[in-house]
């Protein structure tokens, strides 16, 4: 029993002893020296492994070119005051280099190329293409390498904008194209100064195709120099909305004024003056017009008019008719108080009386009247003697002693009163 706890308690002694040894190497500082060599050399053993795989792996993958087309041509320069005309919008880059390398590139197109005009004058240049963001593994090579550009002052200046038509004869027969109204009307063009200058016309075109009412359309804004090209400059905006009027077949009429409803007795009508004496009729089609009846009847309702000035009517529409123009009618109407004159000694005259006969008066022996004429003193102050007729007829009469009507022949806008209106007389 002693020995074996002898034996046990030497080996702990040797156990302690290999540790205190330990303990003192490993915080000397050779040890210290020695791990920090073998890390250095782990390191460098790394760094050179990989070195040699990533070189391994660009010596071995094959060379190789990608073509990239459309590619944007980016144009740096002061866009607010200048225009730049000429450079291409796209441009073509190859790339050459470790096929991975390219394709990657071509693929995800995160590269640009661009030209540097910022400190370039008015004027023409010829400019380098630059590149950015590609790999310094590739070659790069741009098509065009270079671009001539024009830098040009930017002006803005309003234009009108006009409407032309097209197929005007395709359509529906009878109809025709009127006015056009634009939304908006004007539009400002910006642009470099000598292509601004150059502008002769601005325009949007309408085709009248199978057309026949008035249609509402969108259109777009185009701009040409005077020999009928297109000027390349930017629009304020790109369509504009046209009303176009659309006629349909139509045809004129003389305009006829009836009295439907007189003054009053106290007045007299003095003249109608109608502002037009033609009135334009629209139809569905041609053949309705013609079938119309020749001239426009409008009737006036007189009975309210008291003194000259104004009334209005309304032109009837028609049958078949679509509108018409004017649809109402301004007519300036004159009217006077009646007044009363006299015109004594007016010569009865005989009509149909044969060479073979004579005649003699009995009532009224002179052979002569007085007549009161009734009317708008504009008018009765006018008449003469000479244009009062008073007459009666022989015919069927034969020799011997007779007694007619007198008869008053008719004068417009007035009335003729006979004191007596029966003649006797004798044939002979």
């Amino acid at each position: 029993m002693l020995n074996k706890k002898y034996n046990l308690n030497g080996i702990g002694w040797v156990n302690v002893m290999n540790r205190n040894t330990w303990d003192k190497w490993v915080d000397s500082n050779w040890f210290l020296r020695v791990v920090a060599l073998l890390l250095a050399i782990m390191l460098f053993i790394s760094a050179t492994w990989e070195g040699q795989i990533e070189e391994k792996s660009l010596l071995g993958s094959r060379s190789g070119t990608e073509t990239v087309t459309n590619v944007p041509l980016e144009l740096y320069y002061d866009q607010e005051n200048l225009v730049v005309t000429g450079a291409p919008t796209n441009v073509t880059v190859d790339l050459t280099g470790p096929t991975n390398i390219t394709k990657s590139a071509s693929l995800q197109k995160q590269f640009s190329v661009f030209a540097d005009l910022r400190d370039l004058p008015l004027g023409t240049h010829t400019v380098n293409l630059g590149y950015r963001n590609i790999s310094e593994k590739l070659s790069v090579n741009i098509s065009p390498e270079s671009i001539t550009v024009n830098i040009q002052e930017k002006i803005t200046k309003e234009f009108e904008i006009e409407v032309d038509y097209i197929n005007r004869n395709q359509m529906e027969a009878g109809f025709s194209v009127g006015s056009a109204k634009v939304n908006p009307e004007r539009i400002n063009i910006t642009g470099a100064k000598d292509r601004v200058e150059k502008i002769a016309l601005v325009k949007s075109i309408v085709d009248l195709d199978g057309v026949n009412e008035s249609f509402k359309t969108n259109a777009k804004v185009l701009v040409y120099d005077a020999e009928g090209n297109q000027v390349d400059v930017e629009l304020e905006y790109e369509t504009v909305e046209i009303q176009v009027e659309v006629i349909h077949p139509y045809k004129e009429f003389p305009l006829e004024l009836t009295i439907d409803k007189p003054l009053a007795d106290a007045y007299a009508l003095v003249s109608v003056h109608p502002e037009t004496e033609i009135v334009t009729m629209y139809g569905r089609t041609q053949k309705i017009l013609e079938d119309l009846e020749p001239n426009v009847k409008v009737g006036l309702d007189l009975s309210a008019v008291k003194k000259t000035g104004n009334i209005e009517v309304s032109i009837p529409v028609p049958k078949g008719v679509v509108s018409v123009s004017p649809q109402k009618l301004t007519v300036l109407v004159t009217v006077e108080k009646k007044v009363e004159k006299v015109f004594k000694n007016i010569k009865i005259q005989v009509d149909d009386l044969s060479s073979d006969y004579s005649i003699e008066f009995l009532q009224p022996q002179k052979g002569t009247v007085d007549v009161t004429v009734v009317g708008a003193p504009t008018v009765v102050n006018n008449l003469e003697s000479k244009d009062i007729v008073v007459y009666f007829s022989v015919i069927g009469k034969g020799t011997g002693t007779h007694q007619s009507e007198l008869k008053i022949k008719t004068l417009d806008q007035v009335e003729l009163k006979l004191a007596n209106n029966q003649v006797e007389y004798e044939l002979k």
